[in-house]
């Protein structure tokens, strides 16, 4: 099957190739292919660091709280744990609008394991 080309313009310039080889989509932004971008990932973990943390008397909290703190260092943010404001039900919706959008495969597990967990199950914070 033969690439779609554009004829040359009547100046005698060039065709242009209107086609991109697909093994080219792995060097695509992640934002272009549909991910979420660093810092909307950022923001979402401070929250969701912020809600955890506000009541670390469960390991389960504890556990999410360390693994957001890890995630937020890593992506190169400043993790912290004042209070947002926003119910864990809230948090929990955006992290279940957000997780389809995670492109790192170890974040993605991560996120789960907390949106399946006990940590956002109430508003306790």
């Amino acid at each position: 099957m033969s690439k779609p080309v554009v004829p040359a313009a009547p100046n005698g310039d060039d065709p242009v190739d209107l086609s991109s080889a697909p093994c080219a989509m792995r060097e695509a932004d992640d934002v272009y292919m549909g991910y979420a971008p660093r810092d909307e990932i950022v923001a979402a973990l401070t929250d969701l660091l912020s809600a955890v943390g506000t009541d670390i008397g469960r390991d389960d909290d504890a556990w999410a709280a360390r693994t957001l703190h890890r995630h937020i260092v890593a992506l190169g943010g400043a993790p912290s744990a004042a209070a947002t404001g926003a119910g864990r039900h809230m948090l929990r919706r955006r992290l279940t609008a957000l997780l389809p959008r995670i492109r790192d495969d170890a974040l993605h597990a991560d996120l789960a394991l907390i949106l399946a967990g006990p940590a956002l199950t109430d508003d306790r914070g």
